[in-house]
């Protein structure tokens, strides 16, 4: 089964304000009674791991929207906020910067059935982050009613376990419980290629591709040109992990030294497995694809 993921690796400056986002279509109103509890998950990552963060909006049925602001310890770098398949009605934006992450959310084609409302972001905690329990705390919380008046709400704030770091035992960069998963001992040194597929183990390591297995290695497996109906289309696979984060960059060439590559705008992949897919249609790289007869792609890998 497949599923759509949307990634960004934008950045604001901090304190960026964030515009009210205005509501479409006919909502309900409010009860005075109904009292919202808006709670932040808490989680446990490593120094220098990803970890996704989820927020919670309970008994939020009649919410049309709201802004928030979540303090984060200073060695966390938050990703861009984004609703859960249970919040398929909303609209969400979001400014994230080391240590804050401020979202806005609001209903554009009605609730979903159900009272919870629910959206996550990525976290990356820096490698040299202190071992312990760190606040996930709520700076602001406002939510709105279909006549954006304030509607009364509670927040429960959440915290950040920073665990100990995995145990590398021979101080090869490989830690010992990857090795041993793959490996079954320590033997086998990260500028090795175990399963002779032209990466090395620590190549492996850091694309999240399997280094017992020749058929895992992170580069493009299929390449597809083509589209009807006048829209030229692109689609690019390749083997990867879930719990990575990838970007792809694109060029209309020539690649050289002069050579610009440009970001991809919240490229959306689909996960079949651990076969990535994202398809090139012009909309996220400025031109329909091939429109010059060139165009050239990149895509890179990031370690949790």
């Amino acid at each position: 089964m497949s599923k759509l993921l949307p990634k960004s690796a934008n950045r604001i400056p901090r304190r960026h304000r964030l515009g009210r986002i205005l509501l479409v279509g006919c909502l309900l109103g409010l009860s005075a009674r109904a009292a919202v509890t808006v709670s932040v998950e808490s989680v446990g990552a490593a120094p220098g791991e990803r970890a996704v963060v989820r927020v919670f909006l309970d008994q939020a049925i009649r919410i049309a929207g709201g802004t928030f602001v979540l303090h984060l310890p200073e060695f966390v770098t938050p990703g861009p906020a984004v609703t859960t398949s249970d919040t398929a009605g909303f609209l969400i934006a979001s400014h994230a910067e080391a240590g804050r992450l401020a979202v806005s959310l609001a209903r554009s084609t009605g609730l979903p059935a159900g009272p919870t409302v629910a959206f996550s972001f990525p976290i990356r905690v820096s490698a040299d982050a202190p071992q312990g329990n760190h606040a996930l705390a709520w700076e602001r919380s406002e939510l709105f009613s279909d006549g954006l008046e304030l509607a009364a709400n509670v927040t429960s704030d959440g915290r950040l376990v920073v665990l100990a770091p995995p145990a590398d035992t021979d101080a090869d960069g490989l830690p010992d419980p990857w090795e041993n998963r793959f490996f079954r001992g320590l033997g086998s040194g990260p500028d090795e290629d175990f399963d002779a597929d032209g990466a090395s183990n620590r190549a492996e390591l850091l694309a999240g591709t399997d280094p017992s297995s020749a058929e895992s290695v992170f580069r493009v497996g299929r390449f597809e040109a083509g589209g009807t109906d006048g829209a030229p289309r692109v689609a690019i696979e390749w083997e990867g992990d879930p719990d990575r984060s990838y970007e792809v960059f694109w060029s209309d060439g020539p690649l050289g030294s002069g050579n610009v590559w440009h970001p991809v705008y919240r490229p959306v992949f689909e996960i079949n497995g651990s076969v990535f897919r994202w398809t090139d249609d012009g909309t996220r790289t400025r031109t329909p694809p091939l429109r010059n007869r060139e165009r050239y792609y990149r895509i890179s890998g990031d370690r949790p």
